[in-house]
């Protein structure tokens, strides 16, 4: 598959929910879909890595009535969760995640959630990439 031949950007879809249609090609030169719906999503706009901590802010992206976030965790792919600090507002957040106590675990990959208040869990990331397998590229923080 080379970038002339195929447009490997989002195809959005319309209505209430986010539908993404990714094509790419597999290590076996087959060609692939990577789909995914969602009807509410958190959109990560900044991220800030330091030494003990990572800041994130973003907004959310949902149909229908607003939510009010409640909770911000981090789950391990095992099903192990921590708390994260969390502001919002006004359909922005913002999220503190404590590396400290996620890496005296031993789990490598944790992905970041928002609770509603009606318990709904809200991925955090960047839905609106063309990246087919984003875990395989975006690393934080970034290991040399």
């Amino acid at each position: 598959m080379t970038a002339g031949l195929c447009d490997t950007r989002n195809l959005v879809g319309g209505g209430d929910n986010l539908n993404v249609w990714i094509p790419y090609a597999t290590d076996k030169d087959n060609l692939s879909i990577r789909v995914w719906q969602r009807s509410q999503h958190a959109v990560v706009d900044h991220m800030d890595v330091g030494t003990d901590d990572t800041h994130v802010a973003g907004r959310l992206v949902e149909a229908g009535a607003a939510s009010t976030v409640t909770a911000a965790l981090a789950e391990s792919r095992s099903g192990r969760s921590a708390e994260a600090q969390l502001t919002s507002g006004d359909g922005r957040f913002r999220m503190v995640v404590d590396h400290g106590r996620l890496a005296a675990t031993g789990e490598d990959i944790w992905d970041l959630w928002l609770r509603t208040a009606e318990g709904e869990p809200i991925r955090v990331g960047f839905p609106l990439d063309d990246i087919a397998e984003p875990s395989e590229v975006a690393v934080y923080p970034a290991w040399s």
